[in-house]
């Protein structure tokens, strides 16, 4: 008596491998985006910067946690430029005046073309309006693609307000940035408060909740694809079998479970009547009447 081995169900395999593949692309976002580990853990850091619960009577806007960054630090704009991977004259261009010395925080980020990289962030000052110690806060990313770096506020942004229970005059309040990723790649995404044409009347900022926001469907694999159009072929291929036999009078076979640990594998799909898991039943019952 011969045995007939039994061929290895690539079948099945390709397309529950299509069935729990994901749906949106996963990138690596922001570590401790929103700070919530208490700590500038994932962060770097240039000058004096801190993470606080609250920053006088200026609460985060989420979560438990902030960074503030203040702009007393005796590091010089060559360092910050350095720092945040961008060159001297694009940092020097966001003052008409000389900046003398900052603080910023940065990290490197993958994201990708259709991506919008969003924080929340409020500027406090010292500084007098119109004057020419004109403290600012600024964004930077690097490589850096057009409309990424500039200005987030100055002592000349409009709708400041007073900054009670802190040692700063007034503030902007929390305010959002966005910015639209053009080309897939890894930036380094920076954020600081330059001082300006002196060493005195100290200016912050206040920042939290770095995120990407992405929904990106992720292709298959082409292997994987090929794959999955021999399993549906065999699978149109037994229906027709099926057919066959019910038209000859010997009734069609009884399909079987799909595969043992299907749900197990791909849960989220269980509860789920799906078509592709029908015919994979028809698959599985031709290996059965062989």
């Amino acid at each position: 008596m011969v045995t007939r081995r039994r061929r290895p169900r690539f079948e099945w395999i390709a397309a529950l491998a299509l069935l729990c593949w994901p749906t949106d692309r996963a990138h690596a976002g922001f570590v401790n985006g929103g700070f919530e580990a208490g700590t500038f853990e994932g962060w770097d850091r240039v000058g004096a910067a801190q993470v606080l619960s609250s920053a006088g009577s200026v609460p985060p806007p989420g979560g438990a946690y902030q960074a503030y960054l203040e702009n007393f630090s005796f590091v010089p704009a060559s360092a910050l430029a350095e720092f945040l991977g961008v060159p001297l004259e694009s940092l020097a261009a966001l003052s008409a005046e000389p900046i003398t010395e900052g603080t910023a925080v940065a990290q490197d980020v993958t994201a990708a073309a259709g991506d919008v990289i969003r924080f929340g962030w409020n500027f406090l000052t010292n500084e007098d309006p119109g004057d020419l110690f004109n403290d600012f806060a600024f964004v930077t990313v690097a490589p850096a693609p057009p409309g990424a770096t500039g200005v987030l506020a100055d002592t000349l942004t409009p709708g400041t307000a007073a900054a009670p229970g802190t040692e700063f005059l007034r503030q902007t309040g929390y305010r959002a940035f966005e910015f639209a990723v053009r080309e897939d790649g890894v930036y380094r995404v920076g954020v600081g408060v330059a001082n300006v044409r002196d060493l005195s009347g100290s200016s912050a900022l206040l920042v939290d909740n770095f995120q990407i926001d992405t929904a990106r469907a992720v292709p298959a694999p082409p292997g994987l694809t090929l794959l999955a159009v021999g399993a549906a072929g065999l699978a149109i291929g037994r229906l027709r079998q099926v057919g066959r036999d019910a038209a000859a009078g010997a009734g069609p076979r009884t399909p079987g479970r799909a595969p043992a640990g299907t749900e197990e594998m791909c849960p989220e799909k269980a509860a789920t009547v799906n078509p592709v898991r029908v015919l994979l039943q028809v698959v599985e019952s031709g290996e059965h009447g062989r």
